[in-house]
Order: C-alpha cells, then structure tokens, then sequence
C-alpha cells in the first residue's frame, strides 16, 4: 500500500521533551515529520426500500385487492441480499447459494455420525 496525498484525517504527534536531556520542546524548530498512515473502511450505513403493498376496492364488485409481495419481501422487516455476510461455508453447510434466501438465516443441524 502506499500513502495517499490528502487523507481524510491528520493526527500530529509531537514529543513532549527530548530524549537527549529532558528539557521542553515546545518552542523549537521541527527538523522532519515522519508520515504513517492508517486505512480503514467505514461502517456500514444501512440504506432502507420500503415497500408498499397498496390495496384498491373494485367500484364494480366491492372486492378489495392488494398488490403482490415481492419475492423476497415476506414479513415487515427483512434483510436484504447485501445484509447478511455469511461465510462460504455456512452457504455450503445451509445447501444454499450466495444469495438464494438471503433474507433469512436458518441453522439445520450437522446430521450425528454413523455409530461405529
């Protein structure tokens, strides 16, 4: 990796006495700054669909009806393909592909060893 030109923050650390005799170092010149860097990546920010199943009275009949769930969108609060980060083996260990029933997590049990 290398050192980015302008990082998103700045931390300067500076010696509070020298090393030589004790003595203070506020007021003295700087003769060199060392740069180290250190990359990390944010926190996930959630970003939220909502939505809506409408639902609309026939005029001629009366009868209500309301739009179709998405695939997917099975109960009021569900995570979405991008919301879970299992693991390749919790995906082979489940029979399932990375994103097949990404909404929820089910744990089967690993079927007992064959007694001997």
């Amino acid at each position: 990796m290398r050192l980015v030109a302008n990082p998103a923050r700045v931390v300067t650390h500076e010696p509070e006495a020298c090393r030589g005799c004790g003595d203070g170092l506020v007021l003295t010149p700087v003769t060199a700054v060392e740069r180290r860097e250190v990359v990390d990546l944010p926190e996930p920010t959630p970003v939220v669909a909502e939505h809506r199943l409408v639902e609309r009275e026939c005029a001629c009949c009366g009868a209500r009806t309301k739009a179709a769930t998405p695939k997917g969108v099975d109960a009021p609060v569900v995570q979405g393909p991008g919301g879970l980060r299992q693991t390749d083996c919790e995906r082979r260990h489940e029979g399932q592909g990375p994103h097949a029933g990404a909404h929820t997590v089910t744990r089967h049990p690993r079927p007992a060893a064959p007694a001997p």
